[in-house]
């Protein structure tokens, strides 16, 4: 990758300084569920990164193609993504941006071989509080949205590790549903929905969902980051404790999970600085009380329409 000139950034906003504090990170890493990063040096302004050979691609791309998908596929998932997160932070680091993209295979269609990657907005939590308003909407916990747009005139509370939970949960609830748990087309009335964790398990793809595995999505997306599971406690939950079926054992397949995940849309995150949209008085709560029914046939009905139109720009 290009590295900036000292105090430049890339046209993304990311500074030299930002390279390289993901790297030092990286290097200090050493777990089976995060990337590993062998070796990087730096030549004529670039830096070059060797990291562990990823065969896998995306977790969501491997479990389309596999074709078939089940809640102990979606608990396997789950499993290795809290074990990446427990191990970070008791190294003192909070991702920050976690979300379906980042969470990679191994080998094609291992779900046994998973790994976190993209800590560019990755943070120590040890030495400082964390303070900067970072990640990617839907996927970013309350506490957060709070920091950065608090109505007092000053910056809201600094926040901790406990927002990678929150994430966890948003994640959770996608692959066990295939659409996410907040949406709006309005970001304000997004972050609404989030500060009030106004979701809900009133889509039919649900019926086939254990109650356990609804139970711990309960438990990570709590408004209260001192209520919120922590990555131990939710590691201990009666649902991640139930043991692999057999391969025999009948699974029942979640094909409208699996459909709705084909419509799942690919977010940017924020980088740091960049600002929270204001609310205006039309983005109250009261003002997101509309169908939730609705509002997610119209967010899949999106998705589909421009995943038509990047086939056909690919195929022009």
């Amino acid at each position: 990758m290009a590295l900036p000139p000292p105090g430049g950034h890339t046209g993304n906003d990311v500074t030299r300084e930002d390279i390289f504090k993901e790297i030092n990170i990286l290097l200090e890493l050493n777990h089976p569920n995060i990337i590993y990063l062998r070796e990087y040096f730096e030549e004529a302004n670039r830096a070059y990164l060797i990291t562990e050979h990823l065969a896998g691609g995306e977790l969501l791309d491997a479990v389309l193609a596999a074709g078939h998908y089940s809640e102990a596929d979606a608990r396997q998932a789950f499993r290795q993504l809290l074990q990446g997160v427990q191990y970070l932070h008791s190294k003192g680091y909070t991702h920050r941006d976690l979300k379906l993209e980042n969470l990679l295979l191994s080998r094609p269609g291992d779900l046994s071989a998973l790994k976190i990657a993209d800590f560019g907005l990755a943070k120590d939590h040890v030495d400082a509080p964390l303070s900067t308003v970072c990640g990617t909407p839907q996927y970013v916990a309350p506490e957060v949205i709070l920091r950065g747009r608090a109505r007092t005139g000053s910056r809201g509370a600094p926040y901790g590790m406990q927002c990678d939970l929150w994430s966890a949960g948003v994640i959770l609830f996608i692959l066990l549903g295939g659409y996410p748990p907040f949406y709006d087309e309005s970001e304000p009335r997004l972050f609404n929905k989030i500060r009030a964790a106004r979701f809900a398990f009133d889509d039919p793809v649900w019926d086939k969902i254990s109650d356990e595995a609804k139970d711990l999505v309960c438990k990570l997306l709590v408004v209260d980051p001192e209520a919120r599971l922590t990555a131990d406690q939710a590691l201990a939950h009666a649902w991640l404790q139930q043991p692999p079926p057999g391969p025999a054992a009948p699974k029942t397949q979640l094909l409208a999970t699996m459909s709705r995940m084909r419509a799942s849309m690919k977010q940017r995150s924020w980088r740091p600085g960049q600002p929270l949209e204001e609310d205006g008085p039309q983005d109250s709560l009261a003002s997101t009380a509309e169908d939730p029914a609705q509002q997610r046939e119209n967010y899949l009905a999106r998705q589909i329409i421009e995943e038509e139109r990047e086939s056909a720009r690919a195929g022009a």
